[in-house]
């Protein structure tokens, strides 16, 4: 009887325990689901608040990305079938060029017949007769593609082509001739200096077939050419030393000083002056009413007093970084000149260096510390040996600009060099 008792209690006890398992898991489960779904729905709640319109936009985005890169696919394929087909063209303009020529001719420049590459600029100038005439508008169309001029070491064993690109082409249709400008850089030095020879052939080719000129002896050329007859005149009649009646780079290269040679003279252009690399002072040019234009050479150091005084057509001149002194009226009534640059190299510049320039409104000076403007000649302190007209906007380094407002204080009684106490006002900070 104890046993059964026992065993009834057990089989409650064992009901009401499942039960208040169930009910404490029931009660568990609700629990964390209403966490669940709270978190769910805060997490809904920022997603849409902020995430959402992120996406939306980024997926936006990608939309217009992919709407472009297949817009320039589409571009680009059109592109391609362009080329395609202007490459077919071209190759049957080129294959028509090769039936149709009969000859290249070279035309002799100089009486030895040899064409000439120029020592400084290793370029070189040949003119070709094309023969029947009428193709030359055909290879006016294909001259890039379908030209070349190719030379050879002469007087050796090896039989490796040089190519000399084509820089410059001009045709003349009425006496069937055409000009070149070839970049004779790859023959070498030894080329240079008459260690080796060459000799070279223009070509015209499909890749397939091809027809080309006679060879043409080439020859580096010692001899500088003027564009202003005037200024080979007078250079050859001041410093022709070896009497040909030209001026050779070497013998531009010794000259030191110019002197008064160009001075009020009728020439127009020097741009061959950087040839003349002995010079370390550039003068000589005052009075030149004609002159327009003229490269300054690098290893110039100073332009000297009354440099280019008067140069009245003088537009726009550059001087180059290593110029230290810019000395007294060097550009002085410079009237049509509308641009400078002052180098960073810069040290001084003189009195009336660029008074009466009525054109130059702005004035460029680049040199990190301010440069000495005044100068006390002979214990005089007149303003008026200033360099620059009042008024001028001058533009200096940004990070400079504090320098040159410092130098900005009254003459007292010893000389002061850095001073740009006229200026003030026109001195504005420039990013060079």
């Amino acid at each position: 009887a104890l046993r059964g008792e026992l065993a009834e209690q057990k089989a409650e006890l064992t009901e009401a325990y499942t039960v208040a398992i169930a009910e404490a898991i029931a009660t568990a489960k609700g629990e964390m689901s209403k966490e669940l779904v709270a978190e769910i729905a805060a997490i809904n709640d920022r997603i849409d608040q902020s995430d959402v319109a992120a996406i939306e936009a980024l997926i936006a985005n990608c939309k217009q990305r992919m709407e472009t890169l297949e817009a320039d696919v589409a571009q680009l394929k059109a592109d391609v079938l362009q080329l395609q087909t202007d490459v077919e063209e071209l190759q049957e303009i080129t294959e028509k060029l090769l039936a149709q020529i009969q000859s290249i001719s070279y035309i002799p420049t100089y009486e030895d017949g040899k064409a000439t590459i120029d020592y400084h600029t290793k370029r070189g100038t040949l003119d070709f007769q094309i023969s029947p005439k009428s193709a030359i508008k055909d290879l006016e169309k294909v001259w890039q593609s379908a030209l070349s001029f190719k030379a050879v070491h002469t007087q050796t064993r090896a039989v490796d082509f040089i190519n000399l690109p084509i820089i410059y082409f001009e045709a003349d249709a009425t006496n069937g001739t055409i000009t070149i400008e070839v970049d004779g850089t790859n023959l070498g030095e030894d080329f240079f200096v008459d260690k080796i020879y060459a000799s070279a052939t223009l070509e015209v080719s499909d890749c397939n077939n091809c027809i080309h000129s006679p060879y043409v002896n080439l020859t580096p050329n010692f001899i500088m050419r003027f564009e202003d007859k005037e200024v080979e005149r007078l250079c050859v009649l001041n410093w022709d030393a070896d009497g040909d009646l030209k001026l050779s780079y070497a013998e531009a290269a010794v000259v030191a000083t110019l002197g008064s040679t160009f001075e009020g003279r009728e020439i127009e252009k020097f741009n061959e002056l950087i040839y003349f690399t002995g010079l370390t002072e550039l003068s000589g040019f005052a009075g030149c009413e004609y002159l327009r234009s003229i490269t300054i050479p690098k290893q110039i150091s100073s332009i000297g007093e009354n440099a280019f005084r008067d140069c009245v057509k003088l537009v726009n001149v550059t001087i180059p970084d290593g110029v230290t002194s810019i000395k007294s009226s060097a550009f002085y009534m410079c009237t049509d000149l509308n641009a400078i640059t002052i180098p960073n190299s810069i040290l001084y510049v003189g009195g009336y260096a660029f008074m009466g320039c009525s054109k130059l409104l702005t004035i460029y000076c680049s040199a990190i510390l301010p440069p000495a403007i005044y100068y006390n000649y002979q214990g005089l302190k007149d303003s008026g040996s200033f360099p620059f007209n009042m008024g001028m906007k001058i533009y200096v380094p940004r990070d400079s600009y504090d320098s040159y407002i410092q130098y900005t204080t009254s003459f007292n009684s010893s000389i002061v060099q850095d001073n740009w106490c006229k200026y003030k006002s026109y001195i504005k900070p420039f990013d060079f």
